[in-house]
């Protein structure tokens, strides 16, 4: 008997012992859920209040709340965009990159499956071993589904380039100047040179024709010349003034070009012209030249 009523004693113990359900803890985490779904919500984080509302629609929450957490949550699944990520190097597809945000690695490589996001203007760092890294901006839409954001890798590209400007540790990609463009130069100003000369001589011969054509004028004397007797000399003159302009142009590069350093500068020269131009026009009252081109 007295063994029965010990076993009944400790059986009794056992189970007051025993924790009961924290009911109570439940109902705050619910209400705690609750609240902070709906501010997330409204802050555009739309994933952590997923998460929120995942908790507050089960079971053990009130009914009020459940209820609602349930439809906020259906609501919330079908907002939430979701991007797929891509990358490629030249016409190669790549799947060995890694994509992160911010702290937050997002992939750890390429698989073409759809990643949920929160909505918002977002900056993704893509790291390729082979290629280097490369940041995009993108802006994910809310409730769109299955965006694409694909980065391109420059082909050839080392790893360790940051993917924006030039790329340390690799060839830029820009044309050097090299001793090639350097002879080049020296070339062209022999020509601009012989241009100027022959410019300046230009000069000396419509000037002179022009002044010897006007002095043989009779009506000179007078000043009865017509636009007819005057036009041929006003002709020489503009030619003239013409020849020097571009003389003095074509010489004043020629000299620059044989007077600079050759060095062996290798300063980026990406769409350098090896071509000078030399534009001649006409003007009231002379006329207009120009020799351009990059130095």
């Amino acid at each position: 008997m007295s063994k029965h009523l010990m076993l009944c004693s400790a059986v009794a113990l056992a189970a007051v012992s025993l924790p009961r359900p924290a009911f109570a803890d439940t109902k705050a985490d619910c209400a705690k859920a609750y609240e902070a779904s709906q501010e997330q919500r409204s802050g555009g984080k739309l994933r952590a209040a997923r998460e929120s509302l995942v908790t507050c629609s089960q079971t053990a929450c009130p009914a009020f709340i459940k209820k609602d957490c349930a439809k906020w949550l259906s609501e919330v699944e079908g907002a939430i965009p979701t991007v797929v990520f891509s990358a490629k190097a030249g016409s190669e597809d790549l799947s060995d990159v890694k994509v992160s945000l911010g702290d937050q690695t997002l992939a750890e490589s390429l698989d073409g499956k759809a990643i949920p996001m929160d909505p918002g203007t977002h900056t993704f760092v893509f790291d390729s071993a082979k290629h280097g890294s490369k940041e995009l901006k993108f802006v994910v839409k809310e409730g769109k589904k299955a965006q694409n954001i694909e980065i391109v890798f420059e082909v050839g590209k080392a790893a360790g380039g940051d993917g924006a400007g030039d790329e340390p540790g690799g060839d830029s990609g820009a044309a050097k100047i090299t001793t090639e463009d350097v002879k080049g130069s020296k070339t062209l100003a022999y020509v601009l040179m012989g241009v100027g000369v022959v410019g300046i001589g230009g000069f000396a011969y419509f000037g002179s024709s022009g002044k010897s054509d006007e002095n043989a004028l009779a009506c000179a004397e007078f000043k009865t010349c017509t636009d007819d007797d005057l036009d041929p000399i006003k002709k020489k003159y503009l030619y003239a003034d013409i020849s020097l302009g571009v003389g003095l142009v074509a010489l004043g590069v020629g000299t620059y070009l044989m007077l600079a350093p050759s060095g062996k500068s290798e300063a980026p020269a990406a769409g350098r012209s090896k071509r000078f131009r030399v534009d001649v026009a006409p003007q009231p009252g002379g006329g207009y030249a120009s020799v351009s081109g990059l130095f």
